[in-house]
């Protein structure tokens, strides 16, 4: 069964026609196929951290990493998804049943770029700050 943060995640960022306008369904969850066709939004938990409080369950600090990926010379379609990333997600709330206070907040930015072969690639996104009860 799939976590249901990660489906929320993924839900909302298909639901943004901006993205889907830049990557249309090539959306995933750590690592894109290997037949997949750039660019494409890869999304992943980067960290959890419970904060306890004086009574109750504690209140769960996840931070997911959400970035657009591309190939080429420039890193421009890469900050075009990452834009519609933020626009999509972040002060955004999700809606998980048992959960509680689901809210993203952006916490750092991605900014990455690689040669491998010759073929450059460009990683540009931020880290999500996600809190829920």
């Amino acid at each position: 069964m799939a976590d249901p943060i990660r489906t929320a995640l993924y839900g909302a960022l298909v639901a943004s026609p901006a993205l889907t306008a830049l990557v249309g369904t090539r959306i995933y969850h750590r690592v894109a196929p290997q037949a997949a066709t750039f660019p494409v939004c890869i999304f992943h938990k980067h960290s959890g951290t419970p904060r306890w409080t004086f009574a109750g369950r504690p209140v769960q600090w996840d931070l997911w990493a959400v970035k657009g990926l591309c190939q080429g010379s420039s890193a421009t379609r890469a900050e075009e998804i990452a834009a519609a990333i933020d626009d999509a997600l972040n002060d955004a709330a999700l809606t998980i049943t048992g959960r509680e206070h689901l809210f993203l907040l952006r916490d750092s930015d991605i900014n990455l770029g690689e040669d491998e072969d010759g073929v450059q690639y460009h990683t540009v996104g931020a880290l999500y700050r996600l809190a829920s009860e």
